[in-house]
């Protein structure tokens, strides 16, 4: 067998990845097979087993490969010099791209395949260590932008990071369970503009908050 490039054997996992999506989103993650992924993948079961060792290898990689890929696209958004309203909105911009840029067919995919991985990831122990390890690791990601941020003056002194952090993480399997249940159709752009709004300005008007302390104030 002729030695394949480093360039090739990525393209090919790339491949197996996407095709293991599709399966696991169609059928679900227990009903599809490793034949099952290498037909749609246009391979034998064999070039598959080169790559991964078995089904739960597969969803492991896959998860690892997608939380990867959002991790760098979102430090590259922010990145660049800007002021906070540009910054913020980048950043969610970057972290929701995969469902901004699909179509709507390919959302659902994303998201169906998404809701089976999570669910898989923690029934058992070696799962939910990989799970951890991934909320571990976007965690320390965003607690550290978030420190970048306040250091920078862009942030309230007075924000629990950590609280922000945990938030900020829920709100892209929070927001992708919901379009599911909802048959689809979330404005994903209105989304990340009304998130901006509000983690810039709050969701209360000013008006309403001098009210309730006047009201506070008479008691």
């Amino acid at each position: 067998m002729p030695k394949r490039s480093p360039a090739f054997r990525e393209d090919r996992r790339r491949e197996i990845l996407a095709a293991a999506e599709r399966c696991f989103a169609a059928v679900g993650y227990n009903a599809a097979t490793i034949r099952e992924v290498a037909a749609e993948a246009g391979l034998s079961t064999g070039a598959v087993y080169t790559y991964f060792r078995t089904k739960d290898g597969l969803l492991a990689a896959l998860c690892a490969e997608r939380a990867a890929s959002q991790i760098a696209a979102l430090r590259t958004a922010l990145a660049a010099p800007s002021a906070a309203p540009a910054r913020l909105e980048a950043g969610l911009a970057a972290a929701f791209e995969p469902f901004v840029a699909a179509s709507p067919a390919e959302v659902r995919q994303l998201e169906r395949a998404n809701l089976l991985a999570w669910y898989e990831m923690v029934r058992s122990a070696e799962g939910g260590a990989f799970a951890t390890g991934l909320v571990t690791t976007w965690r320390e990601t965003v607690l550290d932008l978030l420190r970048e941020e306040r250091d920078a003056g862009r942030l309230r002194a007075d924000v629990d990071l950590a609280a922000l952090a945990a938030i900020l993480i829920a709100l892209g399997p929070g927001l992708q369970i919901v379009d599911l249940l909802q048959g689809g159709g979330l404005d994903w752009p209105a989304v990340i503009r009304a998130l901006t709004a509000v983690l810039l300005g709050g969701a209360v008007r000013e008006e309403s908050r001098v009210g309730s302390r006047e009201s506070e104030g008479s008691r």
